[in-house]
Formats: structure tokens, sequence, C-alpha cells
């Protein structure tokens, strides 16, 4: 029987024996994105299971049932209570939202892969028009070349989006800045 890093078992069950929690509290697996990763990565984060009850990888077996998959790597658990395999499917779900991103180490990699297949990152899209230019023939400054724009794009949650855009704002003000533009 093969081992997880971490010592524990690993064992390949089929995928109609196990099942989500009806508690478990997480919705909106990205269930198309995990196929790619498997397929793209194989599995290689196995389920884990407490008796048949998925506590944790659900999203991961929604995938593999996607892709047709007959048996699946599992972890096995054993909790006290209910209670506290609610606790560690929580704590599981929230530790991983909580986690960030060196985005200069990520950016960097990120171009070194030949493909971002089974990232979960998607090539940023062109944009729908060139960005504007900002030359003013009646503001222009000798500094500064004929063709001087600093673009960039920022994407935030949209619940975060007026209080950005205000600080942004401030900022741009603050800076001078020709022209701050908002997409929704």
């Amino acid at each position: 029987m093969p081992e997880h890093a971490n010592g524990m078992a690993v064992e390949y069950v089929g995928i109609d024996t196990i099942a989500p929690a009806p508690w478990n509290v997480r919705t909106g697996h990205d269930v198309e994105g995990i196929a790619e990763s498997i397929t793209e990565n194989e599995f290689r984060d196995p389920i884990e299971v407490w008796g048949e009850v998925i506590v944790a990888g659900a999203g991961r077996w929604m995938a593999a049932k996607q892709l047709g998959m007959e048996t699946v790597p599992v972890i096995y658990h054993e909790f006290a209570s209910l209670a506290a395999a609610q606790k560690y499917a929580i704590a599981n779900n929230r530790e991983t939202d909580k986690s960030e991103f060196d985005l200069s180490a990520l950016t960097a990699q990120l171009e070194e892969l030949d493909s971002l297949a089974g990232t979960g990152f998607d090539p940023l899209p062109p944009p729908d028009d060139p960005p504007p230019s900002h030359h003013d023939e009646q503001t222009e400054h000798a500094d500064e070349p004929e063709d001087a724009q600093v673009c960039f794009r920022v994407v935030v949650p949209a619940v975060e989006a007026d209080e950005f855009g205000e600080a942004l704002a401030a900022f741009a003000e603050a800076y001078e800045w020709a022209e701050v533009t908002r997409r929704a």
C-alpha cells in the first residue's frame, strides 16, 4: 500500500464507496479546473475520508467522477465524534482560503512553464482595446518620451472594489495621474 508524505497509508477505493459529507459547508467547487489538474498532474492529493464520508476532497471526488475514474486515492481518518470531523473539515477549507501567494515568485514560475494547463491559472487575455494614451501636447514634459504611458491591471474581489477604487482615486490624485479607469 503506498504511503502519503506524512506516513499515512493511501488506499485506492471504488469511487462509489465514498461520498461527500451531507454536512459539508463548502460550495462552488471548480470541478472543471480540478479535473484539468488531475488530467495534467495526476491524482496527487488523496481524498480524506472518515468511514465512508469525505471530510476533505469533495471537489476532487466530483472531478474524478466527471473524468469517469472508477477508483480514487484516499486516506482514512479517525475522529472521536461528528463534531471533531466537522471541525477538521471546516479548518481544512478555511486555512486554504487564508493562504496567499508570493506574487513575484508565482509570476516567475508561471512564466517558466511551457503551459498553464493544470495550474488553475489562465493566461492574461489581451485587452479589449489598447490602453489610452495620456500624452497631451499642451502639457508635454521634456524628460518624458512622447509615447510614455503607465498602464496596469488590478483585479480585486467585488466586495472590496468600492473601497479599493476610492483608495486608488486618492492615490492617483496625490500623484497627479492623468486618468484612472474602472471596469466592471
